[in-house]
């Protein structure tokens, strides 16, 4: 089995993006192959439906579709901005959407989702936010409520989860979601 992981976070420091690698590296120890994608590598321009008709899908995104038809599954690390997914997560999610040019790869796809904030409710409200957009798209997303709070207590600067309770949850999120893939 194959997972793709990525964050709805550009920065270098993400707090999500060393959480979803603790993620990738559980969900490897539990026995699949485990891909971590830098949305900010992909160089991903924002959706203009004349933009894609003019080179159909930008290169960033032909290589996340590659990856994502070739997983099994996909996890996405959501920070929580003003209340709901961000936008760089939004947008990612729109241009792998496009069935224009290219066949539908998101439709029955399992995801999993989870995110860490560095307030008190994590990224529930980020996480409610996407439901709708899953359904929408048809994935097919695991039940979870994985949500890290205080997430800047609870990594060190490089990247270390310093929280026994952190790194259990997100441990079970793994298996959780490698138990969700053989279903």
């Amino acid at each position: 089995m194959k997972v793709v992981g990525f964050a709805g976070s550009l920065r270098k420091g993400s707090y999500n993006k060393m959480a979803l690698r603790l993620v990738l590296q559980k969900a490897q120890e539990a026995g699949t192959e485990t891909e971590f994608v830098d949305l900010k590598e992909l160089n991903i321009p924002v959706y203009d439906g004349d933009l894609e008709n003019e080179i159909q899908l930008p290169d960033g995104i032909k290589l996340l579709r590659k990856n994502i038809d070739k997983a099994d599954g996909v996890i996405i690390a959501t920070p929580e901005y003003n209340h709901s997914i961000p936008g760089v997560l939004k947008n990612t999610i729109d241009w792998l959407s496009r069935t224009k040019y290219f066949p539908d790869i998101l439709e029955g796809k399992k995801v999993g989702i989870f995110g860490a904030s560095d307030g008190n409710f994590g990224t529930a409200r980020a996480q409610i936010a996407f439901f709708p957009i899953a359904n929408t798209l048809g994935l097919d997303l695991m039940p979870s409520k994985t949500y890290v709070t205080n997430v800047d207590k609870k990594f060190d600067e490089r990247g270390n989860c310093t929280d026994e309770k952190t790194a259990e949850s997100l441990a079970k999120f793994a298996q959780n979601f490698v138990k969700f893939l053989q279903n």
